[in-house]
């Protein structure tokens, strides 16, 4: 299950990098896959590493709120990992990608270039700390 979350999570980011590249302006789906492609990559690290792995998929089987019972968990152990800046920093960006997402799938809300770009940048910086932080 591991590596197929991560291949995944690669995958996901790829094509959300194309998306935006083709700039072809189906920008809401790159959002979603970048959101994602880091949600797949936290759920990877959950199988891998031993600070999170408590945290497995008996966990995400209530519907409601797994993904912010999952951000809060990466927040409390980015703190016990003795990286209180990183948590900051991690927990900001994928609020504001989830939040993204949230309005890319579900709302009128259209995703311009640019909001890709940031949101590509988030991602990047998200993975970024994930992988300098946990086994992956």
């Amino acid at each position: 299950m591991s590596t197929i979350l991560k291949a995944k999570s690669e995958s996901n980011l790829l094509l959300a990098q194309k998306i935006i590249n083709e700039r072809n302006g189906f920008y809401h789906s790159s959002i979603h896959c970048l959101y994602y492609s880091c949600f797949q990559l936290m759920l990877h690290i959950c199988s891998s590493d031993l600070t999170v792995k408590n945290f497995n998929e008996e966990s995400l089987k209530e519907i409601k709120g797994t993904h912010e019972k999952m951000i809060q968990k990466f927040f409390d152990c980015f703190v016990k990992k003795q990286k209180r800046l990183s948590a900051v920093d991690f927990n900001n960006e994928i609020i504001k990608l989830k939040q993204l997402r949230h309005k890319a799938d579900y709302q009128n809300f259209e995703i311009s270039e640019s909001k890709a770009k940031e949101a590509e940048k988030a991602a990047k910086t998200i993975i970024s700390q994930l992988e300098n932080t946990f086994t992956i």
